[in-house]
């Protein structure tokens, strides 16, 4: 690993100060530590204040670098130390506002790094970038190799982050390099010249000293314009002679180049423990009268006593100790037992702990297909782990609680606190259960009653149909209704215009779902898994309905719902969605995303639109997917406590929701 320290006209600005430290182990405790980075810009300094930054990077170096700190050999140390060293900076700068001195608030730009077999601890305030730059050479060798440029500094959010007691520095960051990667520290001048020149572009793309220094040569004349500090940290490759002075470069900046004291080789995993240290509890002494085994010898006497007939009391004491004997093995047996599965569930949750940090480091490169699959292994470890009336519970549960909250950011989940109200329906007797929406007018029907409620401009019409409403269904502006007795009816001007026979394909056809294409009804028996199939005429008085389903296909039994586009959607048993066209089975959607489906109740689709709709009351959530089975939204809300039903405008720009007697609006 080498370091490029490059000053670009120190003291071209009299009221900044600028300064970098490149802090290496010297001795083979603080080896274990790694290295410590830091980089500042002070704008607007007064007298007074010259010095802070050497006063800060030595104060956060000191503690680092703390000799009982150092004998910690894992990796969490070096995030411990820098955390400690920060807080130290903080008091000194809490000390310094308290006796008056408040001119460094505001003016303060600061990085602090550790650096430590490849796992990177950071932490920043003001207006300073942290870049990383990565190459990948996996490509084929007349391609050019793909550079990513990320500014992590931005993303500190995204970590586990840790607060200190202070304002001042308050998180620090945790991430994982691989070996082609640099970091690059800019301050705010520096950045902007740089960014200008698209030279960090350029300087991603070699690790080699000759080429780094021809890159910097093509802008030697430019450097002069520019005031500020960069920090480069890139792998050592076979560079020998690493330091030069500033003359035989550049005039105008100081260029600087030091070797770090060991090689990094390897990438370590990143282990914390969430558990709770107790202390040791002494054992509480108990009187002899009220010792458990006091209370077991009592009550064996008393029995012997209290018996008529004569006892061998030498054979009753030898039973007594005996069973004595078994008690006390047996709870020993059971403290074991119960220390061996508290062991074992410490070792699962520091996995989990190793993948979740794994997952929030991918999350920092932006790899978000990596951060996924480790974010749902971590879940489905966490799932194993038993922990009721365990000691780790509240870990565990707080791992969980975190890894659900970093995950949701990632499948596109809005959590929605107050969902807008489109309705409510407050007549008595009557509980809604299934909702049509057309043009802003809302139908409401429950299959257990005669009864339809039309809500126009907020005024609820009651409609009796003299039938059992078991299906309601919005078929191009036609509504219809669908009885116990076969009978399909038709709503217009507020009442039933007409009644059509539906024929059935077989007597026992009992359809539970329907759903529509163009001007072909689809209705589904789950119980049987028969998709029978009709073309809908309002003028006919017959509707005949002929099986659709290939016998010798996949059949849907058990299916929750339907919905139809060209292709034909199932809500399976299973909760996956099953696609079916021209009366064949096709594919079973890979549904990968979070919360899982674990109890979805309805589909929805349109031709006109390029989405899947799935309503899950359980999770009190709808899910928007594309028809691929990807995420492409999810709406949650505390509000929505007992969905029932739901629709889509026909143009996709709202959502209506029915939970309870209210129909709430959504604008995806």
């Amino acid at each position: 690993m080498k370091i490029i320290e490059l000053y670009f006209n120190p003291k071209a600005k009299k009221e900044v100060v600028y300064d970098s430290f490149i802090f290496e182990p010297e001795n083979a405790q603080e080896k274990n530590l790694g290295n410590l980075y830091i980089a500042g810009e002070f704008t607007n300094v007064l007298p007074q204040n010259s010095k802070l930054l050497n006063d800060l990077a030595k104060i956060i170096k000191t503690e680092y670098y703390t000799e009982n700190n150092a004998n910690d050999l894992t990796p969490k140390r070096s995030e411990l130390n820098l955390k400690n060293g920060l807080k130290k900076a903080n008091q000194f700068l809490t000390q310094k506002t308290n006796k008056g001195n408040t001119s460094w608030l505001g003016n303060l730009n600061f990085v602090a790094i550790s650096l430590n077999d490849f796992i990177l601890n950071f932490t920043k305030i003001g207006n300073i970038k942290i870049l990383l730059l990565k190459t990948d050479y996996s490509l084929d060798e007349n391609d050019e190799p793909s550079v990513e440029i990320i500014d992590i500094g931005t993303n500190l959010e995204f970590q586990n982050t840790k607060t200190c007691s202070s304002e001042t520095f308050g998180n620090i960051a945790t991430g994982m390099l691989s070996p082609n990667d640099k970091i690059m520290i800019l301050t705010n001048d520096a950045f902007n010249f740089f960014q200008k020149k698209n030279l960090i572009k350029e300087l991603t793309t070699t690790n080699e000293e000759k080429e780094l220094k021809k890159i910097f040569a093509k802008y030697q004349k430019d450097f002069s314009g520019i005031s500020g500090v960069c920090l480069l940290m890139f792998s050592d490759s076979a560079q020998k002679n690493a330091k030069k002075t500033a003359k035989e470069y550049f005039q105008s900046f100081i260029f600087q180049i030091k070797k770090i004291g060991f090689q990094l080789t390897q990438i370590k995993t990143k282990i914390s423990s969430f558990s709770k240290q107790k202390k040791d509890t002494p054992p509480i002494e108990v009187p002899p009268e009220k010792s458990p085994l006091a209370r077991t010898e009592k009550k064996a006497f008393s029995m012997i006593f209290n018996t008529s007939k004569k006892v061998d009391v030498k054979k009753t004491l030898l039973s007594a100790f005996i069973l004595i004997s078994i008690l006390i093995l047996g709870s020993f047996i059971f403290q074991k037992q119960e220390k061996q599965n508290i062991e074992t569930a410490m070792q699962i949750l520091k996995e989990i702990e190793s993948k979740t940090m794994k997952a929030e480091n991918a999350l920092i490169f932006k790899d978000e297909e990596r951060a996924r699959l480790l974010f749902q292994e971590a879940l489905e470890d966490i799932s194993a782990i038993s922990i009721e009336k365990s000691p780790i519970k509240d870990d565990v549960l707080a791992l969980k609680n975190t890894i659900e909250q970093a995950m949701s950011p990632i499948y596109n989940m809005e959590k929605i606190n107050e969902p807008s109200l489109f309705f409510e329906f407050t007549e008595q007797g009557f509980d809604p259960q299934k909702l049509i929406v057309k043009n802003s007018i809302i139908y409401l029907s429950n299959p257990s009653e005669n009864d339809i409620y039309k809500i126009q401009e907020q005024k609820p019409l009651l409609i009796n149909t003299n039938e059992t409403n078991k299906l309601s269904y919005n078929l191009n502006d036609n509504i219809l209704f669908f009885s116990d007795t076969n009978q399909l009816s038709l709503l217009e001007n507020n009442e039933i215009s007409k009644t059509i026979t539906m024929e059935f394909p077989y007597s026992d056809f009992n359809p539970q779902y329907v759903s529509s294409f163009s001007q072909n009804l689809y209705f589904l028996d789950s119980n049987k898994g028969d998709i029978a199939k009709s073309i809908f005429d309002k003028n006919e008085t017959k509707l005949e309905i002929k099986i659709w389903l290939n016998p010798k296909t996949k059949k849907p039994i058990a299916a929750k719902s339907i919905a139809v586009d060209g292709n034909l959607w199932i809500l399976t048993q299973d909760n996956k969605i099953d696609r079916y066209h021209n009366g064949e089975y096709k594919e079973t959607l890979d549904l990968n995303f979070f919360p899982v489906l674990e109890n979805p109740s309805k589909i929805w689709t349109s031709s006109a639109l390029p989405y899947l709709y799935i309503l899950e009351p359980a999770k009190n959530r709808i899910i928007i997917l594309n028809k691929n089975g990807e995420i492409i939204k999810q709406f949650q809300s505390d509000k929505f406590n007992n969905l029932k039903d739901f629709t889509v405008s026909m143009n996709g720009n709202k959502i209506y929701l029915l939970n309870n007697s209210k129909i709430f609006q959504i604008t995806p």
